[in-house]
């Protein structure tokens, strides 16, 4: 299986679960299916390929559609997927330019792990 095949499949999973509309994460229910959970473990699998391949471009693109509701809500509870959205932020932001936030990112990772 190669690469843009499972950036596609990812891609497939994230509008599957409807979590996208318009370019833009829709509006966060109070509760969440599994079907959207799935949607954005797929984003931050997503977000993380992009980065590991150094684009950092294009994982930025997809982490700009992140608002807080979608971190509050949906990341934080879990603290896996907090570490790892906070983590490939961090390094798109850096792999980019973007030094100082960086630092603020990866600082915050760190004293969330404390």
């Amino acid at each position: 299986m190669t690469l843009s095949q499972i950036i596609n499949i990812l891609i497939k999973f994230i509008t599957k679960s409807k979590i996208l509309a318009n370019n833009q994460l829709q509006h966060v229910p109070e509760k969440l299916g599994n079907k959207q959970y799935f949607g954005y473990f797929s984003l931050i699998n997503l977000i993380r390929i992009y980065v590991l391949i150094g684009q950092g471009k294009k994982a930025l693109e997809y982490l700009s559609l992140m608002n807080f509701e979608v971190i509050r809500k949906v990341f934080l509870k879990e603290f896996s997927a907090t570490s790892s959205f906070l983590y490939y932020s961090g390094f798109a932001l850096l792999t980019t330019g973007h030094h100082k936030e960086s630092i603020k990112i990866i600082e915050n990772l760190c004293l969330f792990m404390k």
